[in-house]
Order: C-alpha cells, then sequence, then structure tokens
C-alpha cells in the first residue's frame, strides 16, 4: 500500500468501494430475486457482533504484538495497512471507514453470496463467501488467507445467527477496534523487517 495516499483521496476511495459493493450486492440480489436485505435482526444477534468483533480484534492485536517467525509477513502486511491509515483524521474517520467495510463487504460476501448459495448449503455458502472475501484483500498471500479466516468467522456468524447485521457489526468492529489500536500502537513506527 502506498502510504502517501492523502486523507481525503482515501476517504473517497473507500466510500467510493465500499457503495459499489454494496450497488453491486442490491443490484444482483433485486436482479436474481435474492432479497438478502430481508434477513430478520435482533437484539442478541447484534450484540453477538459486536462482541465477536471485538474478540477478532483481540486476536490480530495479540498476534501483532507477537514475534513468531510463520506470522512475520502478515505482521508485516498490518503494519503496511496501519501506515497507510495513519493519514486519517481521527476516531472518526476511522469509525466511518469501518462501518463503510462492514456495510458494502458484508452486503456482497455474506449477504449476497449466503443467500446466492443457501442452496448448497453452510460448508459451501461460508466457504465461498470467505474465500472470495479473502481474495478481495489482495495484499499478499498471507493476507488473503488471514482475511479469509476472518471471512470463516464472519460467515459462521451470519449463517449461525440467520441474520446479516451480526456479521455487520463484527467486521466494523474488527476494523475499528484494531486499526483504532493499530494507528496509535508502535505497530505504525515498527521497523520493516
Amino acid at each position: 500500500m502506498d502510504p502517501s495516499v492523502p486523507r481525503v483521496p482515501l476517504l473517497w476511495m473507500t466510500v467510493v468501494t465500499e457503495g459499489a459493493l454494496l450497488a453491486l450486492a442490491v443490484g444482483l440480489g433485486w436482479w436474481f430475486g435474492w432479497r438478502w436485505w430481508a434477513a430478520p435482526a435482533s437484539l442478541p444477534g447484534a450484540l453477538a457482533g459486536v462482541a465477536t468483533g471485538a474478540a477478532l480484534a483481540a486476536g490480530v492485536i495479540r498476534l501483532a504484538q507477537g514475534s513468531a517467525p510463520v506470522f512475520a509477513r502478515l505482521r508485516a502486511d498490518l503494519r503496511d495497512v496501519v501506515r497507510h491509515m495513519r493519514v486519517l483524521n481521527g476516531t472518526t474517520d476511522l469509525l466511518l471507514i469501518s462501518a463503510l467495510a462492514g456495510l458494502g463487504e458484508e452486503a456482497l460476501f455474506r449477504g449476497l453470496l449466503h443467500t446466492a448459495l443457501a442452496d448448497q448449503g453452510a460448508a459451501v455458502a461460508v466457504g465461498v463467501g470467505a474465500a472470495a472475501f479473502g481474495l478481495f484483500h489482495p495484499i499478499s498471500v498471507s493476507y488473503v488467507l488471514y482475511t479469509g479466516a476472518i471471512g470463516l468467522v464472519l460467515g459462521a456468524l451470519a449463517w449461525g445467527t440467520g441474520e446479516l447485521l451480526p456479521a455487520m457489526l463484527a467486521h466494523a468492529t474488527f476494523d475499528a477496534v484494531a486499526l483504532w489500536w493499530g494507528v496509535r500502537s508502535a505497530l505504525a513506527e515498527a521497523p520493516e523487517p
């Protein structure tokens, strides 16, 4: 990632990208009759989403603080992402980007794909959604695998609750907590490996 991208273009890129994913999910869902937006929502599901996102963020923070050689490339990728986000103007920008990612990406990868593949069963729907989610983040092979694993958790949450809102909230919470920690931590200042 290019850490020289200024704040406003980064925010606009996020709005356009996540908005396009949401529009694609709505458009394809409407065209094919996959009404993923009709999924129910509940307070227990929403709370499960926030708790899952916080737990995922705690895990990635622990991983980023570690020194296991097997995760060296992933830590370097996380460092690059955090450096890229340092141009943002505080918590409001981080929350905006996190909310947009939770909405746009989950609408496509969990909402649309799960609905489209529902007849194939949980393993296929969750697996395809997770694989597509990982491939949407092509920073490196390790980062694709890392985001794919997160996609499995988000997919299992959406499928298990029968709701999309928990996955959206988990994604937004994860991004908000992990990015907030990252831009304020030594991770952003760490030397290149």
